[in-house]
């Protein structure tokens, strides 16, 4: 029965008056509709006692109404669907019978999808009121939700067909964007899965996907889209629906919450059910293909729905004590919110609260997806830079021997010229230094000071190894936090190496001096190193002159390091060069760790 209010003139749907007789089989006497017949007496519903899967003869009486039904030529019922039904009304040549089924080929196959009517023409109403529809409901929901008959004429609808439809349209609105809105997300997760061959988003789509066709059936306009008038397929679609989405919901939570690993008993009880639930789906397709009114598909699909039900609460207690992580708890909460909406339906008898549950259901369940993916990809992150961290160790590594090295050639140059006083004090800060390397040489990050006190060190035994032939300075911002705030360890060391080696040193003339700032610069730490040498221009013409081809070891290693530290991080460290003939200004901007 449609329920709600029609606009304007459909507003019209009156109550039938209605009597039964429950039938032994499926043939009805002709004698008893021609009132012949004084054996059976039609009585009262008692729409408490109506049963599934039993055969009854409804009669109803137009007696009262043939004045509002005035000269309309057509009586149209409303009702809830009857997947099976008989309507026998007076023909020429005496009673006939016209059929509503799902195999029906003929005007009225499909009807009662488009429009939940039955058409009964007001000139073959028996005895001038009656018309008997033999019914057999197979299915428990309409059982229960069965309330008799209401009826609209011809007259009430003639030239409002486009309002019907509009107000229809606009009645189910809420129901059509719900359904869009899963199957949007149905084709999204497929896409999803074709892309990354991960199986929760095929099962989640397969989920939703029968989702939106098991619930077509609350509007008449997606039904007719989808199946037009092949009603026997949309049932078939429609009950195997049913326990296909129980199939991909089991599926979906197996590798949403990766049971065979962390919660492997779960995951062999739902290995057991899954298998059972294809099972089922083929023998209640097969069975329905053969007789679709055969008398245990009801009683099979309620076992289902009981033993789902009693699987998925001790599944949810189970996950809820034994699982571990946050991911448990959107699966946790989508059920609760589903079982309350099957609920509200069952009590209801719409639709509509079954269809908003799993909506709200959908929406927890794609949220956990998302916080799923946030998390694998902070994971990654965490993972890949742990991995950068140890190349970029690795690199550090790589760094030290060459710096040790041409420490070791400044000592070897001081022996050879007989500099013994020089020598000492060089090779006491160099393994001062090297103590300092070493030390430091698991780290990655070091704080400033550090870096700042290996820095002095370094130059003090460069300015040693060349007679003190230049000058140098570094200098702080005092509002940067030297102790707190980290660098990684030895980036500076090669541009301060480059200046002196091939700015400084190379001077013939002039103040030679080296200036190494640190300053604070929002959410990065600048770090400049200005020498007062020939300027990279000159010195790349000198080393040409000298034939020495190959660039700086350190600066080659620290470009690499620099890729290595600048991967998945929004802030960047940059490096900028500023070349001039009074010399050279290297510009670092370390992101503040």
């Amino acid at each position: 029965m449609v329920t709600g209010a029609f606009p304007n003139s459909l507003n019209k749907a009156k109550p039938v008056k209605i009597e039964y007789l429950i039938l032994s089989g499926d043939s009805v006497n002709f004698d008893l509709l021609n009132h012949k017949s004084a054996k059976h007496q039609f009585k009262e519903v008692d729409f408490k006692k109506i049963r599934e899967n039993t055969t009854y003869l409804f009669r109803l009486d137009f007696e009262d109404q043939l004045k509002n039904i005035g000269q309309c030529d057509t009586i149209l019922l409303k009702t809830k669907l009857l997947y099976k039904a008989k309507l026998f009304v007076k023909g020429r040549e005496g009673i006939i019978t016209k059929d509503f089924n799902y195999k029906n080929t003929g005007p009225f196959q499909g009807s009662f999808i488009q429009n939940f009517s039955v058409p009964v023409p007001v000139n073959g109403l028996i005895k001038g009121r009656y018309a008997y529809l033999q019914v057999q409901f197979s299915l428990s929901m309409y059982v229960a939700s069965f309330r008799g008959f209401r009826y609209t004429t011809s007259c009430d609808v003639k030239g409002s067909a486009q309002v019907m439809a509009l107000w229809q349209v606009k009645r189910q609105l809420p129901v059509f964007i719900l359904l869009g809105v899963i199957a949007i997300l149905a084709l999204f997760n497929i896409v999803i899965y074709v892309a990354t061959k991960d199986n929760q988003y095929l099962f989640y789509g397969m989920f939703l996907l029968f989702q939106s066709l098991y619930f077509s059936r609350a509007s008449a306009f997606l039904s007719q889209f989808l199946f037009g008038n092949q009603a026997y397929v949309a049932f078939l679609v429609v009950e195997s629906s049913e326990i296909l989405i129980n199939l991909n919901y089991l599926l979906f939570t197996k590798f949403f919450l990766n049971t065979r690993r962390n919660l492997p008993k779960l995951d062999k009880a739902i290995n057991f059910v899954a298998f059972g639930l294809i099972t089922l789906c083929a023998f209640n397709l097969i069975a329905l293909l053969i007789d679709p009114y055969f008398p245990a598909h009801t009683n099979i699909m309620n076992t289902q729905r009981f033993f789902m039900s009693i699987f998925a609460l001790i599944g949810v207690i189970y996950i809820l004590i034994v699982g571990k992580g946050r991911l448990r708890y959107f699966i946790v909460a989508g059920n609760v919110v589903f079982v309350t909406g099957a609920l509200l339906t069952l009590f209801s008898g719409s639709h509509l609260e079954m269809i908003v549950g799993s909506g709200i259901e959908n929406t927890i369940f794609g949220l956990g997806l998302a916080y799923k993916i946030r998390a694998i990809h902070r994971e990654k992150i965490r993972v890949q830079r742990q991995a950068n961290e140890v190349k970029s160790s690795a690199l550090g590594a790589q760094m030290n021997p060459h710096f040790l090295f041409n420490s070791l050639n400044s000592i070897q140059c001081l022996i050879m010229k007989n500099d013994k006083v020089s020598a000492l004090r060089y090779l006491s800060s160099f393994s001062h230094l090297l103590r300092d390397i070493l030390e430091s040489s698991i780290k990655v990050n070091i704080p400033i000071s550090k870096e700042i006190e290996m820095l002095k060190t370094y130059i003090d035994l460069e300015s040693l190894r060349f007679d003190h032939s230049f000058g140098y300075k570094i200098e702080v911002d005092q509002a940067l936090d030297i102790h707190t705030n980290e660098v990684p360890i030895l980036l500076i060391q090669p541009y301060v190496e480059n200046a002196i080696n091939h700015g400084l040193v190379a001077k013939t003339t002039g103040l030679k001096t080296l200036t190494i700032k640190f300053l604070d610069n929002h959410d990065y730490i600048e770090c400049t190193i200005e020498d007062t040498g020939i300027g990279r221009k000159a010195a790349m013409e000198l080393q040409s002159k000298k034939n020495i081809g190959r660039p700086s070891r350190g600066l080659s290693i620290n470009a690499q390091r620099l890729q290595l530290i600048n991967e998945n991080l929004k802030l960047k460290t940059l490096v900028a060069f500023v070349d001039s003939d009074q010399g050279t200004k290297v510009i670092l901007k370390i992101p503040k760790h």
